[in-house]
């Protein structure tokens, strides 16, 4: 369980070692308009599952991303993003908590931004490849709801169990700091359980919260295992805001982690590291290596057939025809196939008739990379760039070929 712990800010990973800033330099050169770091480590259940032994074969996954949003905000961005895997034999449930603050690429639209923002204006399929751009890994499916929703879901349920042990206090009309919630067992309908998880406390991070959502979603799993009242509390989103098919992944996915037992359930945060002023100005950076070590313990069963994990080529994805949100419409073919879009968004012009695909290496592993990702595009010629590159192993450049394409498929 995420214990929380009075004398750091960020509560993760039962030894509390410290985070490591990444190495890159184009990441640094973004982060040096933010002031302050801080890091952030994971805490991890004890009764955590090892390693599997080298060689021992993976079990396949089923994963879904579950991403909330806030009831009457316009820009619909994701106020919290959870990832649900589990073994298609039911077993080694793992949550993992990523910080909607976390800056990375967002495939096709920007370098770097939060990636909380990638599910601005209803876009699902940008939200969920921006997070297998991040990680590595295919995800099955992307559920959203927003927080009103998961509140009525919980009523249906008949309410959640937590075991409140966090100080929360809310300011009263008189100036005065009063408990917001009574600490020990509570029995919390939805309207409580969503004030609890969504608690704002302007002294405390994204990460802080992760430990009122791991409670919360253990609640949401012992209740859920009443199957009846599961069917209703999936059957209250309705349609509108979660179509049958995603609904029935979810309800089959927690349908999988109810069927397990508390000790388990394995919860973990995205690993990395805190930059900014401190408070709820802070956002988050990606340790590659950590996250590396997360996807081959937790994630085996969802890294595409083939795909070294950590060592995946890196893409600068350019768009050089004009045609709106057309680099994620290639991502989506690029990143499932194992490629990672580490620079994106608009060519120089977009007078590209052809699609160009430049590598900067012309042995044998760099002419097939070329050639494998013209096949997956359908279009493009492949080159050999003349000058020297170390940030990406191959540009793509899509040009009008590729529109039409798309067009015709």
């Amino acid at each position: 369980m995420i214990q929380q712990d009075p004398g750091t800010r960020s509560n993760r990973r039962k030894s509390l070692r410290r985070r490591r800033v990444w190495k890159r330099g184009f990441v640094i050169l973004l982060i040096l308009a933010v002031a302050g770091a801080g890091a952030f480590v994971v805490a991890r259940k004890a009764t955590h599952r090892g390693k599997p032994a080298a060689g021992a074969p993976v079990e396949p996954q089923n994963t879904v991303l579950v991403a909330m949003t806030s009831h009457g905000d316009p820009t619909g961005q994701a106020t919290a993003l959870t990832l649900f895997g589990i073994d298609k034999n039911g077993k080694n449930p793992i949550t993992l908590f990523l910080p909607v603050g976390t800056l990375a690429p967002i495939p096709g639209a920007k370098d770097f931004d939060l990636i909380g923002k990638a599910l601005s204006s209803g876009q699902h399929a940008l939200q969920q490849i921006t997070v297998e751009n991040m990680m590595g890994i295919d995800i099955d499916r992307i559920v959203s709801f927003d927080d009103v929703s998961l509140g009525v879901f919980i009523d249906q349920l008949g309410g959640i169990d937590v075991n409140v042990q966090e100080k929360l206090y809310s300011t009263q009309p008189n100036g005065t700091r009063a408990l917001a919630f009574q600490l020990g067992q509570r029995h919390m309908n939805g309207a409580a359980a969503i004030t609890y998880l969504t608690f704002h406390d302007p002294n405390a991070t994204e990460i802080d919260s992760f430990v009122r959502a791991q409670k919360v979603w253990d609640g949401i799993f012992k209740a859920a295992s009443n199957s009846s009242k599961l069917s209703s509390a999936i059957a209250s989103f309705g349609g509108d805001q979660v179509a049958a098919e995603d609904a029935s992944w979810l309800a089959s996915i927690i349908r999988g982690f109810a069927a397990a037992s508390s000790g388990d359930r394995t919860y973990e945060v995205l690993p990395g590291q805190e930059i900014g002023a401190g408070g709820t100005d802070v956002s988050y950076q990606v340790d590659d290596a950590k996250l590396a070590d997360l996807v081959r313990q937790d994630f085996a069963g969802s890294v595409p057939y083939g795909v070294t994990v950590g060592a995946r080529p890196r893409v600068e994805l350019r768009n050089g025809n004009g045609t709106p949100e057309l680099g994620q419409r290639a991502a989506a073919l690029l990143v499932p196939a194992g490629l990672r879009i580490e620079v994106t968004g608009n060519a120089p012009t977009f007078n590209y008739r052809s699609t160009r695909i430049i590598i900067y290496s012309d042995d044998a592993a760099g002419l097939a990379l070329g050639q494998e990702i013209r096949n997956l595009l359908g279009v493009g010629a492949v080159e050999v760039g003349t000058r020297a590159e170390t940030i990406v192993d191959v540009t793509v450049v899509l040009g009008k070929d590729f529109l039409t394409k798309i067009k015709g498929s």
